[in-house]
């Protein structure tokens, strides 16, 4: 019997799901603990600052952070860093937003729910299984013998529509009818393009500028408060009500199709 397609919902983790970085919090639980070398530890500490401080290009940012991550781990044993992995996932795994768990809850029963993020599978895909998605795409770093060789086996990092695209391809039960994605960053913008239902959630400034070129629909959640901004008005909700954001949103994007 052929089974029945579903079409797919695409997430991003960091800063959509998750309500941060899971590859700084990891980055920062390795220093404290001395798994990392002093000598990156403190390029990576003046990196942070630097970040913080708004001095860099998160994206910038980023990419510099991976290849002093990359650097630092070579040599090192896979299995040490999971035992600390798993630790920043027992903190991460209520950090969450409510729109975005609240709309995950909803397509899950319609849906192949899939995560896209280009953070280290490491903590990603876990985390992922635990919120209830069914596959994980996630950066992974190259081992060889049980130690990182420095090296990337594979990423998502670049072009995230790519790898919807091979999702697609390589699950016969998806489909882009009825897709769904949402994401925070200009990375995202290719995922997003993909499908048919886009979302910007928490945008930053180049998603936002992208999001109204489109006219897709924007997500803003700070505190206690969810604002769905579509078709040229602002409807807020408190985060008690996130069912009723994501059931506004879902609809009115259906109606646009």
């Amino acid at each position: 019997m052929e089974k029945i397609q579903r079409p797919i919902a695409a997430f991003d983790l960091d800063g959509t799901i998750f309500r941060g970085s899971l590859l700084d919090k990891l980055t920062e639980r390795l220093c404290r603990t001395g798994f990392i070398p002093n000598v990156f530890a403190m390029h990576m500490v003046q990196l942070f600052i630097q970040q913080n401080e708004r001095q860099i290009p998160y994206r910038l940012y980023e990419e510099k952070l991976v290849r002093l991550l990359l650097a630092a781990l070579r040599g090192k044993k896979q299995s040490e860093l999971i035992k600390i992995a798993n630790l920043v996932m027992a903190d991460a795994a209520g950090q969450t937003y409510s729109f975005t768990t609240t709309l995950l809850a909803q397509l899950r029963q319609t849906h192949d729910c899939i995560v896209v993020t280009a953070g280290m599978s490491e903590t990603a895909d876990d985390l992922a299984e635990y919120w209830g998605f069914q596959t994980c795409f996630s950066s992974v770093f190259e081992v060889k013998n049980g130690l990182y060789t420095g090296g990337v086996a594979s990423t998502v990092a670049h072009d995230k529509g790519q790898t919807l695209k091979t999702r697609l391809t390589t699950a016969n039960h998806t489909t882009l009818t009825g897709s769904i994605a949402i994401g925070d960053s200009r990375s995202d913008i290719p995922l997003l393009s993909e499908v048919e239902q886009p979302i910007a959630f928490n945008p930053d400034h180049e998603l936002m500028n992208r999001a109204e070129r489109e006219r897709w629909p924007v997500v803003l959640e700070q505190k206690n408060v969810i604002y769905v901004l579509q078709c040229g008005a602002c409807t807020q909700f408190s985060t008690d009500d996130a069912v009723k954001a994501v059931r506004l949103i879902t609809t009115e994007c259906r109606q646009l199709q």
